[in-house]
């Protein structure tokens, strides 16, 4: 497999255009097959994408193919949003279990062929919800509302997925706990993969009509992004340490406005649509750098 630093220096930079969903997943699948670790696909797959709606796409797969310590055979979808805490349902009745309810937000909803459902399957001795995981794998039965499409990355389509009382085998349940070895930690591995993803468009943007001092910064930010995902995504010293490379790369991303002026029409068009993608989930990134703070000073 070829080393990510040499393919992101020496790779192509110009890249066919994605016209499509079908196409952009196709192109991912083809890539992750040549890196070992998620993070590197993510780099890898960004620096292939031809606008940042599909390198974002392909840092959440990575995501959850480090989640889950597997290569994604279908694309996945990670279902946990929902109007207020987590109230879907997994009943077990007699050896089999049927779940119930709704998420509100799914990323991919309309196009995942794999649906991870994070369910509620009772309370604990201290009334807080034991949660599971449900894995349907080319699901039926299920009712998907499409939900209006946001300001930026309109190629990402998000859905609303409902669950009425949908049959679910013991074998479809992820073993561990719902919410410590998955929702928690994803919410980090998430924000790496995505970034790396980023970075890796960034980087081939770059090469094709940048400064090579810009370059060379983007090149350090993503192996920086790469050390980090080495790292337990639950240690504080870990968030502390992502919410510096996150903040370092924000200042870098901003000086590069004048810069977007060398690139064609159509790239500076959807650059200045989506920027805002950049944004998304920053006050949970504050929290979780402030917890992470108070953490290691009660150390």
């Amino acid at each position: 497999m070829p080393p990510i630093l040499a393919h992101l220096m020496t790779a192509p930079t110009e890249v066919a255009p994605i016209p499509s969903l079908d196409v952009w997943w196709s192109r991912h699948r083809d890539l992750a097959r040549c890196f070992a670790r998620p993070i590197e696909q993510a780099l890898a797959a960004g620096f292939a994408a031809d606008r940042l709606g599909y390198a974002f796409a392909s840092g959440y797969q990575t995501a959850l193919a480090q989640l889950l310590g597997e290569r994604l055979a279908l694309p996945t979808a990670f279902c946990v949003t929902e109007e207020r805490d987590i109230a879907t349902r997994l009943v077990e009745a007699e050896g089999s279990y049927h779940l119930s309810g709704a998420k509100s937000f799914v990323t991919l909803g309309g196009f995942a062929e794999r649906l991870l459902v994070v369910a509620s399957s009772g309370h604990d001795d201290r009334g807080r919800n034991r949660l599971r995981v449900v894995a349907l794998d080319h699901p039926e039965g299920l009712t998907l509302e499409p939900v209006a499409d946001l300001p930026f990355v309109p190629e990402i389509g998000h859905a609303t997925v409902r669950f009425d009382a949908l049959p679910v085998a013991p074998s479809q349940l992820l073993p561990g706990d719902g919410y410590a070895d998955y929702v928690k930690p994803f919410r980090t591995i998430e924000d790496l993969h995505i970034h790396a993803a980023i970075l890796g468009w960034l980087l081939r943007l770059s090469r094709k009509a940048w400064p090579e001092p810009i370059t060379e910064r983007l090149l350090a930010a993503a192996l920086s992004i790469d050390a980090l995902a080495t790292h337990d995504p639950t240690s504080p010293a870990a968030h502390v340490a992502l919410a510096g490379a996150l903040q370092h790369s924000a200042h870098l991303i901003d000086e590069l406005d004048p810069l977007w002026a060398s690139l064609d029409d159509e790239t500076q068009s959807r650059w200045r649509r989506d920027r805002d993608l950049l944004r998304v989930a920053s006050g949970a990134r504050a929290k979780r750098r402030d917890s992470a703070w108070r953490a290691l000073s009660d150390t």
